[in-house]
Order: structure tokens, then sequence, then C-alpha cells
């Protein structure tokens, strides 16, 4: 990452000012910044500049929560945090087309080619959606689909383009994607 990476803080300070997801940027960034064949496996800088953002939004998080107080969880459709909420996006047939609706087929289109992943996509998919659909699936409505576009748009479309574009280039470059055409019968045969 080697000073690339400072660029970050502003945007934690930012970011934080808006949603709890901003507490991802600094977990992506030492994902991003992991080199598990050197030593050490992460640049002190990247560390440093994680460490940073973290407390960073610690502070911004905290801090909005004293300024506004305390407010009121948000109960969907009657349905509470929890086991509540797991069974109800379990039973729900809305979420399921509300979940193909929207982020159509491209998630399993990517996850198909996971080996051929980039290595920092693959880090960030471990590093963000099992966790992101669990803490969804136990505490949202996943009819709303829009709680699922941040992975869609950090991991899924970038892997999925990646991919799909790589292997265009590796057909075009072996003859793959030739299209062989018959030649036209003679009518007068």
């Amino acid at each position: 990452m080697s000073g690339r990476s400072t660029w970050t803080i502003p945007l934690t300070a930012l970011a934080a000012l808006n949603r709890e997801t901003a507490a991802l940027i600094p977990v992506l960034l030492v994902a991003a910044a992991f080199r598990p064949h050197q030593s050490p496996p992460i640049e002190r800088r990247a560390l440093l500049t994680a460490g940073l953002c973290a407390a960073l939004f610690v502070a911004e998080f905290v801090g909005v929560r004293l300024l506004l107080g305390p407010r009121p969880t948000m109960v969907a459709y009657g349905h509470h945090v929890g086991l509540d909420m797991f069974l109800f996006n379990l039973t729900n047939h809305w979420t399921y087309f509300s979940m193909v609706a929207t982020l159509s087929y491209i998630p399993l289109l990517a996850l198909l080619w996971f080996p051929k992943w980039p290595p920092v996509l693959r880090r960030f998919f471990w590093t963000m959606v099992p966790a992101w659909v669990m803490v969804h699936l136990f505490m949202a409505t996943l009819a709303e689909v829009r709680l699922f576009l941040v992975p869609q748009a950090l991991i899924f479309i970038p892997a999925a383009f990646l991919v799909s574009s790589r292997d265009a280039a590796e057909r075009r470059t072996s003859g793959r994607d030739r299209i062989s055409v018959p030649e036209a019968e003679d009518p007068r045969v």
C-alpha cells in the first residue's frame, strides 16, 4: 500500500457520520494490505492508518450517539431483532423475490468463478460477506435488498466483471472464440 492508504482517513471521517458501514473501511484496508508471503504480512503504515481509521470511526460513532441521545430500536413489520427477525426473513416469500429481482444472477455467477478471483477480492469476500449476511439476517428485513447493494457493488460486480473479461481475453488469444460458419450451399446444385 506504501502511502496510498492515507486517503481512507478523511473518507472514514465522512462515512462515519452517515452509516455504520464505515466500520468496514479499516477492515478492508487491512485485507487489501495483507501479503501472506511477505514478512511482515502487513506494512506498518497500513496498520497505523487502519488503526487511526478505526479509532476515528469509534469516536464519531460514540460521539454522535452521545450528542443525539438514545433512540428506540426500530421494529420492522412487528418483528424484533434476533431469532424473530431471522425466522421472518426465512419465511417471507417476498424476500426471495426481491433478492433475485434486485441482485440478479451476479452473485451466483461471481461465486462460480471464485477460484479465479484476484486474491484481494477473495480477501474482501471473506472479510465482509459472511459477517454482512449474518448481521442482516438477524437484524434487518432482507426484503429491503438495498442492504445487499454494498457487497454487490464492492465484491460481486467487480469479481464477475474481472473474471468474465479475463475469460473472454483468454478465449480471444487462444482462438476459442472464433465462430465457424458453414459454407453456403450452391442453390444450383
